[in-house]
């Protein structure tokens, strides 16, 4: 929800007059401390890794493999990995 107000946000800021340009936006988050910005970028990459692995695992499905129960949770577990790796390694660029 948080995501969709800001972008809603953003989208009318010249209407209203208000600094939500993105130099101002890159402006501010320079100057966040560290562990902010990587639990910023954690918070906004988690999400996309997790959908992007998963759709590949349903696109996986949708060739009929792994469709039986005990790959079902294989492949579950191999997206929860590498959605923490992915994650990560996108919260650290």
């Amino acid at each position: 929800m948080g995501a969709y107000s800001f972008f809603a946000a953003y989208a009318v800021a010249p209407a209203f007059g208000w600094h939500l340009d993105s130099a101002t936006i890159a402006a501010v988050f320079s100057e966040l401390p560290a562990a902010a910005k990587f639990g910023i970028k954690f918070a906004v990459a988690l999400p996309f890794s997790y959908h992007s692995w998963n759709g590949v695992r349903h696109l996986l499905w949708d060739t009929g493999r792994a469709l039986d129960i005990k790959d079902v949770y294989r492949t579950g577990y191999v997206v929860l990995g590498l959605t923490a790796v992915s994650t990560i390694c996108l919260a650290m660029l």
